[in-house]
Order: structure tokens, then sequence, then C-alpha cells
């Protein structure tokens, strides 16, 4: 087994100071050498390209996360509407009802799981292409009050047709 060479040990010594844990080294090491040695010097060439490649996944997440944290990066944005509003959840009481109404009706119509619970699934893609009272193809728990009203309706007269089929 041929041990390191020099490049491959000042890339790694290159890579523990970036990632500020040159004093915790012997901590690393044994991961990449099946725990045969705690020292740099003692690596093998490939064992030294492992850890080489593992430092610099390492340190580029560490570098994603700082950027995060120092608003370098945008956390990922909701979906935009027809208008390019972002919409957000619903937190009225009077939507909360209209929604309980809702889930009711399809409850009722057996838009629930086998195993218990509603199939949020079918829910969402029926209200989604449920037409023009919800022109922009909002889930469910972010329609506005509006719409909300309109799809207890519309839900409503479906519900009432099912009934009379049957």
């Amino acid at each position: 087994m041929e041990k390191l060479n020099k490049n491959q040990q000042r890339r790694i010594f290159a890579l523990l100071k970036d990632l500020g844990v040159v004093e915790s080294r012997a901590a690393f090491v044994p991961q990449f050498c099946n725990n045969r040695t705690d020292h740099v010097s003692e690596l093998t060439t490939i064992e030294a390209d492992a850890m080489i490649a593992g430092l610099e996944v390492y340190a580029k997440e560490c570098q994603i996360m700082t950027d995060f944290v120092n608003k370098k990066h945008t956390a990922p944005q909701p979906p935009k509407g027809v208008i390019g509003e972002a919409r957000k959840y619903n937190k009225d009481a009077s939507a909360d009802k209209m929604r309980r109404k809702i889930l009711h009706v399809l409850g009722m119509m057996g838009y629930l799981k086998p195993t218990g619970g509603f199939d949020y699934e079918r829910i969402n893609a029926l209200i989604e292409g449920i037409g023009s009272n919800n022109p922009t193809k909002a889930k469910f728990n972010f329609l506005s009050n509006g719409e909300l009203t309109a799809i207890v309706t519309q839900v409503e007269q479906m519900y009432k047709k099912t009934l009379k089929r049957s």
C-alpha cells in the first residue's frame, strides 16, 4: 500500500484549516481508514483521496449553511398565483369553518383513505380542478374566503346530485 504524497497531505490540512478543525483531525482520520490510524501521515493514497473528497463535500455543505444563515441564499418561495403574489395559508376562522364543511361533505362522498382519515391527495386534485370557482388552481388550505364560499356551494350541489343518483 502506497503512502499518501505531500500534495495530498497539504490538501487535507488545508481543508481541515478551512473548516477550523485542524486540532480535532484525529476525530476525522479514522473515518476514512476503518479506524486503522488517527494520523494523517499514516494514510494510504486511496484513503487520502477518500478523505479529501469527504472533506470537500463537508466544506461545501458548511458553506451552503453559512450562506443560508447569512442570507446570501434565499429559502424556496411558495408557488405563485395567477396574479403573481404568493398564496398563503388562510388562517381566518370563517375559512376554517368552510374548510371543515367541505371536508365533511367530501367525507360523506367517500373521499376517505381505507386506513381512515381524509384522502387529501384526492381532495386537492378535486379542488384544483374545480373550474371557475378556483381559477388559480390553489390547493385546499390556500383558498381565499371568496373561493371557499363558492366551493362549499359547489361541493354541496355535487353531494345532492350523488344522493339523487342513489
